[in-house]
């Protein structure tokens, strides 16, 4: 299914751009060719088919969409993994996901050879540019098996409790839904240019930099890695009409980028991977002329909703459920009037975790409970209030990390910030705040401390404080809410 409808958008857009990157304009007609050469080679040479998983480890590429279609048009589930991860973490998938391929770069190869992996199953990046230049103008060959809409077309791999991953199995079906639900409420974003630039393996950025756009007509910009000063050439050449970003990628291309920034073209700007601050908002409308708005979503369920874009700036909500999406609130876990846990059912949702045995804890009444605690304002937008999960519990008084870390990043000259109980002191929780001050600012402990002391109740002031280079991760990358 997932291949058939990028079938009929090469048709219409053939002779349209879709990705450009790596010194190459490939348009629908000739990515398309790549990608039935790359499938007929997958099938015969790897006898990759139905059934079969092949892990992808690669940063955004214009492989990595040849192989999304090429896997999945076999029937073979695709699992994108962050090429950053490291011997342990490679191990699990093997342990756990038995990938009948691998697709990495030339220099990770010896990672998956060091966990006994067979290196006669490793393909690099480099093969599939050789394996794709063959004669795409001969016949495609029938593919063994063409899946049912309803079969995994896909593997998220989204933080459990316990540091490792879950497995978050969508279809083709589930994909295809969501790509046309965010093209509704956007009203329709067929042709656009996208800036790829959040990464493909996570959700937002496959979802919503990739296969929005390739479903859709578009043309990407993919970004292999995120160094704003080498974007400057192709942002002047390409000028993006759409850019998918986080509350990071907005700071700093809003304090890299110079005068001829090529983003005077931008029409959407949507941010997800955490809340973004009322003062990016501002700061970026003034300067690009364009609003940043709130996209809401998971792993799982794929985007929820998203901000309206005369949503004051003022007040951060998360927008509006997407068409086919329906969100309620469970008030059994609200600390207030109104607020509980959100629930999401959408046909783009998945059906349930892989390897779980306990889907009564996932699903309440069909509907998929995502752990995090919200309300609807007035107005019917969703309104965040923090994770169920990550209450820190002061000898009865709870506190929502949340809250805290918003706070902190607003504060001039903090780039990123992490709270999470410490240890115990008396008998209960401590709450501690790791934060990231940007260069050249000079903050001490003193002065965030005094920052809270202004804005919270002194039960709320972080305990224990440091000043830090970088935020630790999970094996996902994910700590925030969003």
């Amino acid at each position: 299914m997932l291949g058939s409808v990028f079938r009929e958008t090469v048709k219409i857009h053939v002779n349209s751009t879709a990705i450009v990157g790596d010194d190459q304009v490939l348009t629908y007609g000739e990515l398309a060719g790549r990608q039935e050469t790359l499938t007929n080679t997958l099938a015969e040479r790897f006898r990759i088919g139905r059934g079969d998983r092949v892990v992808v480890s690669l940063p955004n590429c214009w492989q990595f969409a040849a192989l999304l279609f090429s896997v999945t048009d076999l029937g073979a589930v695709f699992i994108p993994i962050n090429p950053n991860w490291r011997s342990s973490e490679h191990k699990w998938c093997v342990d756990n996901l038995r990938p009948s391929l691998v697709v990495t770069g030339g220099d990770k190869t010896a990672c998956w050879e060091e966990i006994g992996y067979p290196i006669n199953r490793v393909v690099t990046a480099e093969l599939i540019t050789s394996l794709s230049a063959g004669d795409c103008a001969s016949p495609k060959p029938t593919p063994p098996s063409f899946p049912d809409p309803d079969d995994h077309a896909l593997y998220f791999l989204t933080s459990g409790s316990t540091g490792f991953p879950k497995v978050a199995p969508r279809s083709h079906r589930n994909l295809v839904i969501a790509v046309r639900n965010m093209d509704a409420a956007l009203g329709g974003i067929g042709g656009r240019r996208f800036l790829g630039v959040v990464p493909f393996h996570h959700a937002h950025g496959f979802a919503n930099s990739l296969l929005l756009p390739l479903l859709t007509g578009g043309s990407v910009l993919v970004v292999p890695s995120f160094l704003p000063h080498l974007l400057t050439g192709e942002l002047k050449h390409f000028r993006p009409h759409v850019l998918m970003g986080s509350p990071f990628i907005y700071r700093i291309l809003s304090e890299k980028a110079g005068a001829d920034h090529g983003l005077d073209g931008l029409e959407i700007c949507l941010s997800s991977g955490a809340a973004i601050p009322c003062e990016l908002v501002r700061q970026w409308r003034d300067r690009f002329g364009v609003r940043i708005r709130q996209l809401y979503g998971s792993s799982e369920t794929g985007t929820i909703s998203i901000e309206m874009p005369c949503a004051p700036l003022d007040r951060l909500t998360a927008g509006q459920p997407l068409p086919n999406v329906e969100v309620r609130i469970d008030p059994a876990f609200g600390r207030d009037e109104g607020c509980g846990e959100i629930l999401v059912r959408s046909p783009a949702a998945m059906s349930g975790y892989l390897f779980s045995s306990n889907e009564g804890g996932t699903f309440l009444d069909g509907f998929f409970r995502t752990g995090d605690l919200g309300r609807f304002d007035d107005d019917g937008n969703i309104v965040i209030q923090g994770r169920r999960k990550r209450i820190i519990n002061l000898m009865g008084l709870k506190v929502d990390p949340v809250e805290i870390e918003n706070l902190i990043r607003g504060i001039p000259g903090v780039t990123d910030c992490l709270v999470t109980p410490a240890g115990e002191e008396g008998g209960c929780e401590i709450i501690k705040a790791l934060v990231c001050v940007g260069e050249g600012f000079s903050l001490t402990r003193g002065d965030l401390i005094e920052c809270c002391r202004s804005r919270l109740a002194e039960y709320k002031i972080p305990r224990v404080l440091e000043i830090t280079d970088s935020i630790p991760e999970d094996m996902l990358g994910k700590r925030s809410l969003y």
